[in-house]
């Protein structure tokens, strides 16, 4: 589904920053859907090690590969992140609740 589908739905794709309070792991998600229009988080993601979910500590616009832009006209709208870092879908609570973050073609 296009980025435009999930505005319809009132989420919009951000790039969130989380730390595990029990655990001390910090981490970073390109896959943290927000309520649109705002930055609060509409789903947690758990921690790899110990397994407790959290909603990210800040989020951030998605910015683009190319020009490293927020508001940019180029058509690729993602982090500079490795695109080959996986998607911890088993932590990830939207895509347990299956509303999946990464179709099913780029998995």
């Amino acid at each position: 589904m296009s980025y435009r589908g999930k505005k319809r739905r009132g989420e919009q794709r951000r790039y969130g920053f989380f730390h595990c309070d029990i655990c001390d792991l910090d981490w970073e998600s390109s896959h943290v859907y927000v309520a649109y229009g705002t930055d609060d988080a509409l789903y947690e993601q758990e921690c790899k090690n110990c397994g407790t979910a959290y909603y990210p500590d800040y989020v951030e616009r998605l910015r683009c590969r190319d020009c490293q832009e927020v508001d940019c006209t180029c058509s690729d709208k993602e982090r500079h992140v490795d695109p080959f870092k996986p998607h911890l879908e088993e932590h990830c609570l939207r895509c347990r609740s299956g509303r999946r973050c990464v179709p099913k073609r780029y998995r």
